[in-house]
């Protein structure tokens, strides 16, 4: 197992929290300029969640039930451990990027109990929605990211180093494309955080401090999407590359939310199972490819 911790890396740590929060103010900003609106700020995020730290102990629930605020900051800590990996390969092991999955299925499982410890019926039906779409959108993710492995031939993310991978797995990067929408809830497939019609989602009763930790959670889990549709399959750029390139993954996801409608729970699970098996068909090939 090796620990390697540069300055670079220490210092984006450090404005890791920050740097995301201004991806979901682009985020927003994009979209809003899409729709022909100002839209907020890019440092909005910031303010919102400095806001909420501000706020005193106003959770009823939190003294009821310890998953009611425990859960977000167990959120919070696992989208922080995403980044130890990708981009700056902190940790490095035989096999980490299995680690790696399971630290994305970890934190869809918070997010899942999130909604449920809050006890409303908003989020219970938001939870449910969730765990509905992973059964296939966590082994799509599995998958594809055995397809690169398995295609470059490494065992470590730190050995991965490959330009345009795109054009020679475009399977593996549209399947890649439908898992970012899904992981980080966009249209067309934000069927868990359809706001006409289950509100804030999980978020529902969730105020002040523990409102704060999973808004900080969702902008790190989409800035580290961004980080990994760079790393895998565009190019293992260095830190200031990095910094340029993942507001323009994050505008092309906007993009993406602006211009798409929501598919129902059913179309989103039938279309989710197609790019399952088409997946499947891709690991498929690459392994007889490789053999």
């Amino acid at each position: 197992m090796g620990l390697e911790l540069s300055i670079a890396s220490i210092v984006f740590l450090l404005l890791l929290v920050p740097f995301a929060l201004v991806m979901e103010g682009i985020r927003r900003k994009t979209v809003a300029r899409m729709q022909n609106r100002i839209g907020p700020p890019v440092w909005q995020p910031i303010y919102d969640v400095l806001k909420l730290f501000q706020k005193g102990k106003t959770d009823t629930l939190a003294k009821e039930n310890p998953f009611f605020w425990i859960v977000p900051i167990l959120t919070f800590l696992s989208g922080l451990a995403f980044f130890l990996f990708i981009p700056f390969n902190i940790i490095s092991f035989q096999h980490d990027f299995i680690f790696l999955i399971y630290l994305l299925v970890l934190e869809s499982a918070l997010f899942v109990l999130a909604g449920f410890a809050s006890n409303n019926p908003y989020s219970t039906i938001a939870s449910m929605r969730e765990l509905i779409l992973m059964v296939c959108y966590e082994m799509i993710f599995a998958i594809v990211i055995l397809t690169v492995f398995i295609f470059e031939g490494v065992l470590s993310v730190a050995q991965f180093d490959s330009l345009f991978l795109f054009w020679k797995l475009p399977v593996a990067f549209i399947c890649f494309m439908v898992l970012v929408a899904v992981e980080i809830r966009i249209t067309p497939y934000d069927t868990v955080d359809a706001p006409t019609e289950v509100l804030e989602s999980i978020r529902n009763e969730y105020s002040g401090k523990g409102l704060a930790f999973l808004k900080m959670a969702d902008a790190l889990k989409m800035t580290f999407f961004a980080a990994m549709l760079l790393y895998f399959f565009i190019g293992n750029f260095n830190m200031v590359a990095f910094f340029v390139l993942i507001p323009v993954a994050v505008m092309v996801f906007s993009f993406i939310q602006a211009t798409t409608c929501r598919y129902r729970v059913d179309q989103t699970f039938k279309r989710l199972a197609f790019y399952l098996i088409l997946a499947l068909v891709e690991i498929v090939r690459i392994k007889f490819i490789v053999w």
